[in-house]
């Protein structure tokens, strides 16, 4: 199963965990434009990376 997880550097922490599956990667970007706004407007760093489980 892959994963794709949002990461934020400067919490260190898992934002959101979505199954690739059901989220293309252009749908994952709409989430995080919508979901974690606040921290993108804090000057966080997010990072989306893949995870093959």
């Amino acid at each position: 199963m892959d994963i794709t997880e949002v990461f934020c550097h400067n919490c260190k922490k898992v934002l959101g965990k979505y199954n690739n599956e059901f989220y293309s990667e252009t749908q994952i970007g709409d989430v995080v434009k919508m979901i974690h706004a606040s921290h993108i407007r804090e000057g966080h760093d997010l990072v989306i990376r893949s995870i093959k489980k």
